[in-house]
């Protein structure tokens, strides 16, 4: 089962998405590289996935030594242009100058956002917004500010880990499937590529797979594949900037 919470009691559930609880931990860890200390304001949807991964943030910030929350807003709007109400709560945020903004929401809630700090005079070091790269074309006449934009993803498309079964890349994925796969598909690929190597492991002997599932650990194309006791997969998020017309 592709999931991102605990497994339900009696079930044996494999996980392949990063818990929402820790999206942005990568993308913290990376600022702090170059800002020893950054006062974050957080911008959150009305939904209950952004207020998961906020809530993740907030316990992330107030555990790491050299960040602090700032402000914090949560937009009313769900996939379309801002109320006024909302523009209000950011320009409040964005006027006390935070270090860095981290946004959270769906495709089509973040990017509005992005837009308004860009149309503004205040100038963070750093935005920081789930789903804020995944589709340009939501920023309409305004793709100039999607640039330097953080985003977290499920899956490191720069890696060149392969498992030892499948032994796919993520070139030679990508070319098997031929074209750019979401990451989702990319998940339930690498659930396919988790029970080859299962299998192979137990000899095909179908009844040692869950066995062998709970104690694999192995590097994939899609990241580790590993699990806790709870099915939660012990891959990170991961991080990709826009620079230019490249996602490094």
């Amino acid at each position: 089962e592709i999931f991102s919470g605990p497994c339900k009691a009696g079930k044996n559930c494999f996980g392949f998405f990063a818990v929402a609880s820790t999206y942005t931990d990568t993308g913290l860890a990376k600022i702090l590289e170059t800002n020893p200390t950054a006062s974050v304001a957080l911008i959150v949807n009305n939904n209950l996935f952004s207020k998961s991964v906020a809530a993740g943030t907030k316990a992330t910030i107030a555990a790491t030594a050299g960040l602090t929350l700032q402000s914090e807003a949560q937009i009313s709007v769900a996939q379309t242009d801002l109320a006024d109400s909302d523009r209000a709560l950011i320009s409040t945020e964005m006027s006390k100058n935070p270090d860095v903004v981290v946004i959270v929401g769906h495709d089509k809630d973040v990017e509005p956002a992005i837009v308004h700090i860009g149309n503004g005079s205040s100038r963070p070091k750093f935005i920081l917004a789930v789903n804020g790269i995944n589709q340009l074309e939501n920023y309409g006449a305004h793709k100039k500010f999607s640039e330097c934009v953080m985003m977290p993803t499920q899956w490191d498309e720069s890696s060149t880990a392969k498992d030892p079964v499948v032994g796919w890349s993520v070139s030679a994925y990508k070319s098997a499937m031929g074209g750019s796969p979401t990451y989702q598909e990319a998940a339930a690929s690498a659930s396919m590529v988790a029970i080859a190597n299962a299998m192979h492991a137990s000899n095909n002997d179908p009844s040692q797979l869950v066995a062998k599932m709970k104690v694999m650990d192995i590097d994939s194309f899609f990241g580790k594949l590993k699990w806790d006791a709870n099915g939660i997969i012990q891959k990170p998020m991961y991080t990709v900037q826009k620079q230019g017309d490249i996602m490094p």
